[in-house]
């Protein structure tokens, strides 16, 4: 609980502490959540600019979350990967990371989860020069940002959608959100 109150308030260094010091107890007690806390070091790491300890931390993750069965946390990795990877300019590594986070959280119906995931693959797609993808990938994520009623959510998507270059908005057709 503190390495998240210390990562909410920027200190990634604090919350890596507690990460390690709360791992070692997980490990000692074999608690099932040692795949969430090295989450948490995973996103410590990435949010301070290690990319690399990122991705480390979160393929950690990863394995201890299959382990454990925990989908939830194994698409928190994906994730975390994923954003390292978007970091580090490997697009398609980002996607595919995305992708499996996409498709845990759609099973486990995480809306707020599934936005991120949309918003991740179209900010991929957009760096990669992919605009056509990018706009579907942020017109789902705006229609699941509107049926979760966060406008401010929305207004934001609607700001990334228009930074898109016109030449790329000729008669779209959007994505349904699946």
């Amino acid at each position: 609980m503190s390495g998240l109150l210390a990562l909410d308030a920027g200190d990634t260094a604090e919350a890596a502490r507690s990460a390690a010091r709360a791992l070692e107890l997980c490990r000692a007690a074999r608690c099932p959540g040692a795949g969430a806390i090295v989450n948490l070091q995973a996103r410590a790491a990435f949010l301070s600019g290690d990319l690399a300890g990122a991705i480390t931390f979160a393929e950690k993750a990863r394995s201890l979350n299959l382990a454990a069965k925990d989908e939830e946390e194994l698409g928190n990795s994906s994730r975390i990967i994923a954003d390292a990877e978007i970091g580090a300019g490997r697009h398609d590594a980002a996607a595919r990371a995305y992708s499996t986070a996409l498709a845990l959280d759609k099973k486990l119906g995480l809306d707020a989860k599934i936005l991120l995931d949309l918003l991740g693959l179209g900010t991929s797609a957009r760096d990669e020069g992919r605009t056509r993808a990018a706009l579907d990938y942020f017109e789902r994520a705006r229609a699941v940002a509107r049926a979760a009623g966060d406008e401010t959510g929305t207004t934001e998507i609607d700001a990334l959608i228009e930074a898109l270059p016109p030449a790329n908005q000729e008669t779209r057709e959007s994505i349904p959100v699946r």
